[in-house]
């Protein structure tokens, strides 16, 4: 029985270790098959990166043959008309339609899209609408070649409106001079008239003082002749012819003299004529703003027109129909000048603050300035004066320091007298042009010539 027992027990142990046998066997199999079957899935990852990269790769050289395609089309003749169709190593046609090898071809949809993802590029023509390149419906076109042609008619457009326009600006500028010259021809014509009846008065009051001389010394001698009788007789009768030429005289001078003041007043009108001509044309200078202080205004004017500090302009009231007045109510003066298109100006002298102040939007004018016409040459005024010129006291001849402010602004004065230089007073400008076809502006002081004769 014990011997019986002692055999069961073995005969267990046998089967326990049978199985145990069996189980780690299972398990280093079943270990085995992991690390196999996690080698395999590494090396399809492995390969599915390579077949990845073969496949840009391959993308890339599509792309890379479609241009090259493209360029050896772009090197033949294209068609251009409508139409023509493309000719060249492989048909467009036979690629979209499968024909011949190209069916059995697995590179032809990957060329074939390259194609159509080139063909879609689009680009600007000249009139700036967006155009295709390469292709317009099933036509292939030289881009180059319609730009160029758009941009050949835009340039003839623009050529033929400019000259026009510049044929427009020469005719105006050409009946403008022939305006100014035929007025400046009558305004000498005039002057030269009222010079020559100066002369005229001048020699009839020198024949006239020799005459009285020349009846005095003969008066005289009479008299001596005569004796003290007839003395008494023969001042009466000098006396009387002296009232009667000097009446003639008198009456001679003052026709002459009220002449003169007629060609002078037409003078001055035919001057404010051109002046408010210019006046009335709209100015771009405007006041844009009125400071808290109201002698102080902001105008839209600053480094763009070469404006400086000391720079003075007249002040007109802006119409309802934009244009200015034709009087002036008031004068500013450059302070400052604070950007591109902005100045501070000091209101100077206004007529009427209280039923006419200075208004936004009001215009800006002065006959002797122009834009830039201190860098400028072509721009710069031309004017002359003519007489002395007093700026604070009337019986003081202030001639020399007006050139020099005029000078200072940019204004070219071609010709003033100088009455202290007593061998050349007049002077010209440093060309040594005088008053010419550029004189814009005659500006007139007293005469001293005429003040002698009153005297």
């Amino acid at each position: 029985m014990a011997k019986a027992r002692k055999q069961e027990s073995g005969t267990t142990l046998i089967i326990v270790l049978v199985f145990f046998i069996i189980a780690t066997l299972g398990l280093a199999t079943s270990t085995y098959m992991g690390f196999a079957k996690h080698k395999e899935l590494e090396d399809g990852v492995k390969k599915a990166e390579v077949e990845k990269k073969e496949i840009i790769k391959l993308k890339q050289l599509y792309a890379f043959e479609a241009t090259i395609l493209y360029k050896y089309l772009m090197g033949k003749d294209l068609p251009i008309d409508e139409g023509d169709r493309m000719d060249a190593v492989v048909d467009r046609g036979r690629l979209e339609n499968s024909d011949g090898d190209w069916t059995k071809n697995a590179r032809r949809d990957d060329v074939l899209n390259a194609i159509k993802e080139i063909e879609s590029i689009k680009a600007t023509d000249g009139t700036g609408v967006p155009v295709e390149l390469f292709k317009e419906g099933n036509v292939v076109k030289d881009p180059l070649r319609k730009v160029a042609e758009q941009t050949d008619v835009m340039r003839k457009k623009f050529a033929t409106e400019l000259e026009q326009q510049k044929t427009k600006f020469d005719a105006d500028l050409k009946q403008k001079d022939a305006q100014a010259k035929s007025e400046k021809d009558g305004l000498d014509q005039k002057m030269a008239m009222a010079d020559k009846a100066v002369k005229k008065i001048q020699k009839d009051f020198e024949d006239f003082r020799a005459n009285v001389e020349k009846k005095q010394k003969e008066g005289e001698t009479a008299m001596a002749a005569l004796g003290t009788s007839t003395k008494a007789e023969v001042e009466k009768l000098r006396t009387e012819a002296e009232a009667r030429v000097m009446a003639e005289s008198k009456s001679e001078v003052d026709r002459l003299r009220d002449g003169n003041n007629k060609l002078r007043r037409e003078n001055e009108d035919l001057r404010n004529v051109q002046t408010t001509s210019t006046i009335e044309k709209a100015s771009p200078y405007r006041v844009v703003r009125i400071d808290k202080d109201p002698r102080q205004v902001y105008v839209n004017m600053g480094t763009n027109v070469d404006v400086k500090p000391g720079d003075f302009f007249f002040v007109y009231a802006n119409l309802e129909n934009g244009q200015p007045e034709k009087t002036n109510k008031a004068r500013v003066v450059i302070l400052r000048v604070l950007d591109k298109a902005l100045a501070l100006a000091e209101v100077t002298d206004i007529k009427d603050a209280g039923s006419n102040p200075i208004r936004e939007n009001d215009h800006l004018d002065n006959a002797l300035w122009a834009p830039n016409m201190r860098k400028t040459i072509g721009n710069k005024k031309h004017v002359a004066l003519r007489g002395r010129m007093p700026l604070r006291d009337p019986n003081v001849d202030n001639t020399i320091e007006l050139v020099k402010r005029l000078e200072d602004m940019g204004v070219v004065v071609d010709a003033y007298i100088d009455f202290n230089d007593k061998e050349a007073p007049l002077k010209l400008s440093a060309s040594g042009e005088g008053i010419s076809d550029k004189t814009f502006l005659l500006i007139e002081g007293d005469d001293p010539y005429k003040a002698s004769a009153a005297a």
